[in-house]
């Protein structure tokens, strides 16, 4: 059984690695600027409050003040997409070298998984308020004469919007094929096949249904036609309904501390790749007998197979 060159193994250990960096970064920037500084643009009069430059740049989405910090998050988010989207690839051409077609299929969903969170970095997953929106659609117009119904229609969320939930998906599912063909190895090192699939899966799933799923579903099916629009301020917006709720009042909005989630789901795929590049002996220090770090851990097909979850 063949491999892919040695100098393809460490690139995709190192944007392994990047990726899992540039990740933790994107999301300490979120979290930092919904907790520190945070307020709620609706307070008035004794408890109307000035946002650090940080929320507000990441509220109004680098306009005014704090693009510094909106760039940053934004330009993370956009590195650890297509580092994952590039290791993906390399790790599935190294699976197709080792004919292993479970592996080679994992790691090409992980690409793609890698491509959407690509165009992630364009949009806000906060604007998928219910699962009504997690297919953006086009919602036409059909309350005006008959012979202008249908004339015109309203997008509310952009393709980038919905992109972090289908990347988190195709993570979860490769993770998920991870798991299930590592389960029997052995468990008693930390620097293992099994602990470090199990790192990349606690990490997809802490993110998916922690911090995406759960606040989406949360908010049923919802529509924006019957929430106010932000900042939901009555004196600022001629069409405020107040019967209506404030679309600030979702969970994709309003559950902002489970920002604290994503960096530690962050993490944990960091620890993930970390333990497959320590295996893969990225940083080439010697070696008993010449040999790869990996060798004496991944005997047999398991081996090959749990190493392209790197």
């Amino acid at each position: 059984m063949g491999d892919a060159p040695r100098w393809m193994n460490l690139l995709s250990a190192w944007l392994n690695l990047f990726a899992g960096l540039t990740l933790i970064v994107g999301f300490s920037v979120y979290f930092i600027a919904l907790q520190i500084g945070f307020c709620d643009p609706r307070l008035t009069g004794a408890d109307a409050c000035e946002p650090s430059d940080a929320n507000h740049g990441i509220i109004f989405n680098g306009r005014d003040r704090g693009h510094a910090y909106y760039m940053v998050a934004k330009w993370s988010m956009f590195t650890e997409g297509l580092l994952w989207c590039l290791a993906g690839a390399l790790l599935c051409y190294r699976n197709i070298c080792n004919n292993n077609a479970h592996g080679a299929v994992s790691q090409c969903i992980i690409s793609i998984g890698g491509f959407f969170f690509t165009c992630s970095a364009f949009g806000s997953p906060a604007n998928i308020i219910s699962l009504r929106y997690l297919i953006p659609i086009t919602y036409w117009d059909d309350s005006g004469p008959v012979g202008e119904r249908g004339s015109s229609g309203q997008t509310y969320v952009s393709f980038s919007d919905a992109c972090p939930y289908y990347g988190i998906t195709m993570f979860m599912i490769a993770t998920t094929m991870g798991i299930y063909s590592v389960k029997g190895l052995p468990k008693d090192k930390i620097v293992s096949p099994f602990w470090g699939v199990f790192c990349f899966f606690m990490g997809a799933w802490t993110i998916g249904v922690i911090t995406l799923y759960a606040p989406m579903l949360w908010g049923g099916e919802t529509r924006y036609e019957d929430l106010n629009s932000p900042p939901c301020i009555a004196a600022a917006d001629p069409t405020f309904d107040a019967t209506k709720g404030c679309v600030l009042d979702m969970p994709t909005f309003a559950w902002y501390p489970l920002k604290i989630v994503s960096v530690i789901g962050a993490c944990f795929l960091m620890a993930g790749a970390t333990i497959f590049a320590i295996m893969d002996n990225f940083l080439g220090l010697p070696t008993k007998n010449d040999e790869q770090l990996l060798a004496a851990e991944t005997a047999g097909d398991h081996g090959v197979e749990a190493r392209s979850y790197a």
